[in-house]
């Protein structure tokens, strides 16, 4: 199992500001960072078991006195867990999307370095073979 270690980022460019001290081949080397659909799944399950066990402990003490404790359990656990893996997918789309925008900056700033990096490398193996000792065309 990875851990994930959140650092403190003042900007939007110390992410993407590392790509200024590596050299081509780190930059030509650097993947693109993809999303994942983590923070939904994991709002989804959270916010469904929280809600689930709210729902049947609010609806068994607060719910109508009808039919037995079990039942009343039951009825207010699945309108709990409703309204909890509704509201816990909700938080964990907004997540994704504020991580999707973080990715794309970052993604289209790796993009250009490569494209910089690309360009360094062709003038500088052009250089290298016009002015070599004995060159002749």
């Amino acid at each position: 199992m990875k851990f994930r270690i959140k650092r403190k980022t003042f900007s939007v460019y110390d992410d993407s500001d590392a790509l200024l001290e590596m050299t081509d081949a780190d930059i030509l080397a650097e993947q693109e960072k993809n999303g994942s659909y983590r923070d939904v799944v994991s709002g989804l399950t959270t916010g469904g078991v929280g809600g689930a066990v709210a729902g049947g402990l609010g609806y068994m003490a607060l719910g109508s006195k009808g039919g037995g404790a079990l039942k009343r359990l039951g009825r207010g656990a699945a309108a709990g867990l409703a309204a909890g893996a509704l509201l816990g997918t909700g938080i964990g789309y907004m997540k994704k999307s504020a991580e999707d925008s973080r990715n794309q900056f970052y993604n289209d700033r790796l993009r250009y370095a490569k494209r910089m990096a690309r360009r360094r490398e062709a003038k500088n193996w052009k250089h290298n073979m016009a002015h070599r000792e004995n060159y002749s065309f």
